[in-house]
């Protein structure tokens, strides 16, 4: 099970130390399933304060798990690429990265640069969570590369982004795992600590990206302990 902080371009340095100090403190790390995946994707500029920051942690309890992943990668190798970041340049430190959200396709990503981006991550070590809201981008995806990543699915009408923030409802994404041939699928589009348990225990939703719900270090927390409530 994974459950992805997707903080976007939000918060600065201590509005990030702030809600890490709150989340670490109020997750019962003792309860905390081992197999459930906590990733933080913040932005760029904050990722190797807060990997310092969690060290700090590990250090007094050895039960956190938590792991950082980026919000993108540059589709390029390295070079002359003013304002990239490239997945070599961040796998000290992130073990994942978000890749092809629809916030990235309306700013023009293409499916070709969607695979070019998967291919420098698996090629770094970083596990891809590939954004999808529909087929086709999934039908996109070069065939070699589908068994070596994570299909985020974000119907379009669930995110904030459309405006609408409507979460899909769960057998529209288990009719969508079917539809893209996958026995699982991570969900993304407005979850919630009042809405989470309707996708839970659903053996074709393996995890939530979560968006708005993870800006608030407490809400984050309340997702985290329900999930650990129900698969304990």
């Amino acid at each position: 099970m994974y459950i992805v902080a997707n903080f976007k371009q939000n918060k600065t340095l201590q509005e990030y130390e702030a809600w890490l100090n709150e989340f670490i403190q109020n997750v019962d790390w003792d309860k905390t399933n081992q197999d459930l995946q906590i990733v933080l994707a913040p932005s760029f500029p904050f990722l190797i304060p807060i990997a310092q920051q969690l060290e700090g942690f590990y250090e007094a309890n050895q039960k956190i798990r938590v792991f950082l992943g980026s919000q993108t990668v540059s589709k390029y190798e390295n070079g002359a690429h003013t304002g990239e970041v490239g997945s070599f340049q961040i796998t000290d430190f992130v073990d994942y990265a978000i890749i092809g959200h629809s916030e990235r396709r309306l700013e023009g990503e293409t499916p070709e640069d969607v695979n070019q981006k998967i291919q420098r991550c698996l090629i770094d070590d970083l596990t891809p969570i590939v954004c999808i809201s529909k087929k086709e981008e999934y039908d996109a995806i070069s065939v070699e590369l589908k068994n070596k990543i994570l299909i985020a699915y974000e119907p379009i009408d669930a995110i904030s982004t459309s405006g609408v923030g409507k979460p899909a409802d769960p057998e529209s994404v288990e009719k969508m795992a079917g539809v893209l041939g996958i026995p699982a699928v991570i969900y993304g589009g407005s979850i919630n600590s009042s809405n989470i348990e309707n996708y839970l225990l659903k053996n074709y939703i393996v995890g939530f990206l979560v968006g708005n719900a993870s800006l608030d270090p407490i809400e984050f927390t309340k997702l985290i302990s329900i999930i650990n409530k129900v698969y304990e």
